[in-house]
């Protein structure tokens, strides 16, 4: 039987750890290359909106785009609006039913992913599966 991944509790960590990223930390090195922890920060934030909308079958520019991200393209609300970002795709790719997302940056009339896609890995160092 396939285990189903609960993205919640990481989205919530992640959220929590954009909020907290501070204006001095931005242009702080990162291990990923050349960029920053701002051009992550952004990227977090693109791809949050690109899987919420793919999760919503809204297909456009936003899912087809590839990514730029640059600490320069951060809105003044990013604090708030990535991790509303990041928490709507958790729940747009976990709820079994349809769905409204009323935030404060955020408006979704109806998400629903059904059916669902399956994608299973073998997990590391054990003999289960992780599907989603």
């Amino acid at each position: 039987m396939a285990d189903t991944v609960d993205l919640e509790p990481a989205a919530r960590q992640l959220a929590s750890v954009v909020a907290h990223v501070q204006d001095s930390q931005l242009g702080d090195e990162t291990p990923a290359g050349a960029s920053t922890v701002g051009d992550l920060v952004d990227h977090v934030g693109g791809l949050a909106q690109a899987f919420t909308a793919a999760a919503r079958k809204d297909l456009g520019p936003t899912t087809s785009t590839a990514p730029a991200p640059d600490a320069k393209h951060l809105e003044p609300d990013w604090r708030t609006t990535i991790p509303a970002a990041v928490t709507a795709l958790a729940q747009a790719w976990t709820d079994r039913q349809p769905f409204g997302w009323e935030g404060k940056h955020y408006h979704y009339r109806n998400v629903s992913i059904w059916p669902r896609p399956l994608h299973c890995v073998q997990v590391r160092r054990t003999d289960r599966n992780a599907c989603w």
